[in-house]
């Protein structure tokens, strides 16, 4: 009944988390902040019911919440608790996500290098569980670290690399957004036409999703640069405004920034020096906002980490105070339990040594009565009291086995009494009276 009961919470603790897990993933994009509130609550669960692989996913799941909002070394902590988890569990396939939010986490801090490497260990870990699904992904993401790094032949290998992945699973979208970071290679190598041909076909395979805006918006960006190093003033203005039409509706500010840098570049080649100078007053604005913002969200992440530690600490305490009481409580049951083992025993030795004693004194009766018999039995026979049935004629005296005993015999066998012969004056007078007569009498002193 017990293991019936403890099934029947842990498989409703099982469906909470899983509701939970799934409840957070749908918000990853949309509601990042429900994400972590929901990851918070789902790492709780999974540490009270022990669910270890549950808890290596919330850890991942809040930490994908903090990545989206730019809280990088929040995140990269949450993935950090993940990682042993997925490694006690030899889950290589759930180490593989982890490592690859790890890289994603370096990268959004711009430490590429660390992205780098933990970019090649999640691919390697991808082809260790047999995952092909996210081959494309990997190679792209270590294409654009080296693009980031200057490294741009290895760029182009890894980018090509993932453009032809995509081709193989009919993947166009991701296909497009590859194709334009790949103009960018070709670009920084000095390969123009290659690079704008690269772009626009990038630009052309682009869907209009929202989430697919950022990178046309790049593309458009690196379409302007290209015919503005190449002086086509005219096209590299068009492209601009195309990027402007989706930068600042979106506010999308880094990529605005490089917009206004762009701008100024082609209002020098122009020699329109006022727009020059009110280009550079909102590049200089901008890159103060964001300076701000960074400490903005330093600020925050520091709050958040601040917060999550004292929310550790508090469960923790009250982690602790639980065990405490549960060991409070089993030593209290123990101890009931064996004061109730001790008294039943007790009560059941009493009733023992009761009834033994009753027996025993029953016993004692018996034993008294029957002594009393034999010795009441003794008294008669050492007595020789009621009838004794003796020959009238012989005086022999018949015992209880019936045989006819002398008088001598039968006293001898029923009391103490020895015998010694002699002889009366009367049976003397009857058989020596003659002699006893002519018998000088003594002489007088």
């Amino acid at each position: 009944m017990l293991t019936t009961i403890l099934l029947f919470f842990s498989l409703q603790s099982d469906s909470l988390l899983t509701a939970l897990l799934t409840r957070a993933d749908y918000y990853f994009y949309l509601q990042p902040d429900s994400t972590i509130a929901i990851s918070r609550r789902a790492i709780d669960l999974a540490g009270r019911t022990g669910n270890q692989k549950a808890l290596a996913t919330a850890h991942n799941s809040l930490g994908f919440g903090y990545l989206q909002l730019g809280m990088n070394t929040l995140a990269h902590d949450q993935f950090l608790k993940a990682y042993p988890i997925y490694t006690g569990l030899a889950d290589t396939g759930g180490l593989s996500h982890t490592v690859n939010y790890i890289a994603n986490a370096f990268h959004n801090q711009k430490r590429y290098r660390e992205a780098l490497r933990f970019f090649h260990e999640s691919r390697r870990l991808n082809k260790l569980a047999g995952i092909t699904q996210f081959n494309g992904r990997e190679l792209g993401n270590i294409g654009i670290c080296y693009q980031e790094l200057g490294v741009h032949d290895s760029a182009l290998l890894f980018i090509r690399a993932a453009i032809n992945d995509y081709i193989s699973e009919q993947r166009p979208g991701n296909q497009a957004i590859f194709e334009i970071y790949l103009g960018k290679s070709l670009a920084a190598t000095g390969k123009v036409d290659s690079a704008l041909q690269m772009t626009v076909k990038g630009l052309t395979g682009l869907t209009h999703e929202p989430s697919r805006l950022k990178f046309r918006a790049k593309g458009h960006l690196l379409l302007a640069g290209i015919y503005l190093e190449k002086g086509q003033l005219t096209s590299a203005s068009r492209h601009l405004d195309s990027a402007a039409a989706v930068l600042f509706p979106r506010r999308f500010r880094n990529e605005m920034l490089d917009w206004y840098q762009l701008a100024l570049k082609k209002s020098v080649a122009e020699k329109n020096w006022k727009s020059a100078v009110s280009f550079q007053t909102q590049i200089q604005a901008l890159s103060d906002s964001l300076r701000n913002d960074d400490l903005a969200r330093l600020q925050s992440e520091f709050q958040h980490q601040l917060d999550l530690k004292l929310r550790e600490t508090e469960i923790r305490y009250l982690t602790t105070q639980a065990d405490i009481q549960r060991k409070i409580t089993f030593w209290l049951v123990s101890g009931l339990i064996l004061l109730s083992l001790l008294s039943a025993g007790l009560v059941l030795l009493f009733i023992r040594n009761r009834r033994q004693k009753r027996l025993l004194a029953q016993s004692n009766a018996e034993l008294i009565a029957t002594n009393q018999q034999l010795t009441e039995a003794l008294e008669n026979v050492r007595e020789l009291k009621g009838l004794i049935p003796i020959c009238a004629n012989c005086k022999k005296i018949r015992d209880d086995s019936g045989f006819w005993n002398r008088i001598e015999s039968y006293l001898m066998k029923h009391t103490h009494a020895e015998f010694t012969h002699g002889i009366c004056p009367a049976c003397t007078e009857l058989l020596y009276g003659d002699l006893t007569r002519h018998t000088d009498p003594p002489d007088s002193p």
